[in-house]
């Protein structure tokens, strides 16, 4: 997107240019001319799109500019991936153990926040095991 190397570039810079960019190579625009200048409008278009959604995501942003750098992400080994599972399941626990208490002080708010964070821990875990 021509946009400068780094992570910290804002969503709107990166929306901005993206539509800028998109619109100027559109494939629409390009349908009175060659096939050759309609092929090339199409290809630019398809890595227009694939860069903003790169950019536009913090985390694929910071795996491209790692690449960028020659640097690989690979998925996390499984020791990583155990020892986030086991923190995870402590978590779990704990916030069960909170709503349990605050349930039984009927202090529905304490409750309430406890549920929330039961429910992301347990969206946490079973990412987790879908990669373990």
């Amino acid at each position: 997107l021509g946009l400068p190397e780094s992570f910290d570039i804002a969503p709107e810079t990166i929306s901005t240019r993206y539509r800028l960019l998109a619109k100027q190579l559109h494939p629409d625009k390009y349908e009175n001319k060659s096939d050759q200048e309609q092929a090339i409008s199409r290809q630019y278009s398809t890595e227009i799109n694939r860069a903003y959604r790169t950019l536009i995501d913090p985390v694929s942003r910071a795996q491209a500019l790692l690449a960028v750098k020659g640097v690989r992400v690979q998925d996390a080994d499984p020791d990583e991936l155990e020892e986030i599972r086991a923190k995870t399941v402590d978590d779990l626990i704990s916030h069960q153990n909170d709503f349990r208490q605050a349930f039984a002080d009927n202090d529905l708010e304490a409750a309430k926040e406890a549920v929330i964070k039961l429910i992301y821990r347990t969206r946490i875990m079973s990412a987790v095991c879908n990669d373990y």
